[in-house]
């Protein structure tokens, strides 16, 4: 009778826990709503709370009905978490796949309904449907290339591989040998699953916004770093790896040059063409540059339509032959905008590191005014300066 009655309080316990995690989603999708895997957690977590009341309130309800819906509604809640972690890692959802998958597995468990429809069948497919979809969810978060998060996706496949094994354990294995063990020890084992059942939705949304603020404090991180528009260093970060570059010159005696671009006539893109072109032509210049510098060379968006890099092993002899490589590769192309084809020219100017100096201000300087005096000279020019 204990072991009866502490099962009754677990499965209480489990219904009144999926509830709140449900609301606690919400909440959390209140914060991160723009998130499209917040979205589908939430949409999961949902019907998973309408599962636990459908079992709830079965007494009061017709008996088939309430079986059919308990499990579409977990079916449902499981293939949304499945496609959350799917948005999450950035991988295209399978929603055809997972449609026809919930189909076939809901037109089975409407078969097995009724009260005198074989038990063990419908729950094997329960089981069968739910350690499929979660097992594409592990599979999906294993797949994620961003290591950063690792923590947070270890947190989430453990919750998962609890309710996988509670599926296994539960819903097939123990039915199974249910006749070969005493029911004492059959009930003490549907505690544990239950017990398992309320330390995983309780450790869910958690462990699901510890995925989604991993992702936010990598993405803070790289924003600090890293130029939104162009995806290129920023001016901040440009001038620490500069100061790294310059330390090395200085150390190994090696050459060193730092070039300055400016996209000539920026403005009369934009006021011809409109911003969002000129955005365009920021990014494919950028990536334009960045596909034909070596791996050592540093390459900032210095601000606005400036770049800047800082090219190692390039001497001041070297310098100039760089710069006109850059120079014909943006001349020679056309960026092609939703407006159409956009042709634009870039000014340089070169200044060769000086290992004595320290600081990169005086180079910058340097590189700068030489560039002013390619645009003097007529634009899609590159200068050289001859002293540092």
């Amino acid at each position: 009778m204990l072991a009866i009655d502490l099962n009754t309080l677990l499965l209480a316990t489990l219904f009144a826990v999926t509830v709140l995690s449900a609301l606690k989603m919400t909440y959390i999708l209140a914060v991160h709503f723009h998130d499209r895997a917040v979205r589908w957690w939430t949409a999961g977590q949902a019907f998973w709370a309408i599962a636990a009341l459908s079992y709830l309130f079965r007494p009061i309800m017709d008996q088939a009905l309430s079986i059919f819906l308990a499990n579409l509604s977990l079916f449902v809640g499981t293939a949304c978490l499945t496609l959350g972690v799917c948005a999450f890692v950035n991988r295209r959802l399978p929603l055809r796949f997972t449609i026809c998958f919930i189909g076939v597995a809901s037109a089975a468990i409407a078969f097995w309904s009724s009260p005198e429809s074989d038990l063990l069948l419908r729950i094997i497919v329960i089981a069968f449907v739910n350690i499929v979809l979660l097992g594409l969810a592990i599979g999906f978060l294993l797949s994620d290339p961003h290591k950063s998060s690792r923590i947070a996706r270890i947190a989430v496949i453990s919750v998962f591989l609890i309710y996988i094994t509670g599926e296994l354990f539960a819903q097939i294995i123990l039915p199974i040998v249910a006749i070969q063990i005493p029911f004492t020890t059959q009930s003490t084992l549907r505690s544990v699953w239950l017990a398992m059942n309320i330390a995983a939705q309780v450790l869910l949304p958690s462990s699901l916004l510890l995925l989604v603020s991993e992702r936010l404090l990598r993405d803070t991180k790289r924003l600090a770093r890293y130029d939104g528009l162009t995806g290129i260093l920023n001016r901040q970060a440009f001038l620490e790896r500069a100061d790294q570059e310059i330390a090395r010159v200085a150390r190994h005696k090696s050459a060193a040059t730092l070039l300055m671009l400016d996209i000539d006539h920026f403005k009369i893109v934009n006021d011809s063409y409109g911003h969002m072109v000129g955005d365009e032509v920021l990014r494919a210049v950028a990536l334009n540059i960045k596909e034909t510098l070596r791996r050592e060379d540093v390459f900032c968006r210095y601000g606005g339509e400036e770049f800047c890099i800082l090219a190692p092993g390039i001497s001041a002899v070297e310098a100039f032959s760089f710069g006109e490589r850059i120079r014909l590769l943006i001349a020679d192309s056309s960026v092609a905008t939703h407006r159409g084809a956009v042709k634009v020219t870039v000014s340089i100017g070169a200044a060769p590191i000086n290992p004595n100096q320290p600081d990169i201000s005086q180079t910058l300087k340097i590189a700068d005014e030489a560039l002013y005096v390619a645009k003097r000279n007529g634009r899609n020019a590159v200068w050289l300066a001859t002293t540092n």
